[in-house]
């Protein structure tokens, strides 16, 4: 998930990881889901990246946690 500011965030993947031998992510992933700048109000503007995840065991409790990724900035113009 993209956090852009305090109020809007954007869900670029999701996915299903079956054990902690599939548990890889690659950062140069296709995004899953488009992502438009209707207004062209994001253009040069700094954002995190903060991924999300859910652990799910077989027995027990579920839990969450999340790392947030700082330093990212969008263009100026876009393709």
């Amino acid at each position: 998930m993209v956090e852009l500011s305090s109020h809007l965030s954007v869900s670029l993947w999701d996915g299903i990881i079956p054990s902690k031998e599939h548990a890889q992510f690659w950062i140069h992933t296709t995004n899953k889901y488009r992502f438009i700048d209707q207004g062209s109000n994001l253009r040069g503007k700094d954002f995190n990246l903060t991924m999300h995840w859910h652990v799910m065991p077989k027995t027990g409790k579920m839990f969450a946690d999340k790392i947030v990724l700082s330093g990212f900035r969008l263009p100026e113009a876009y393709r």
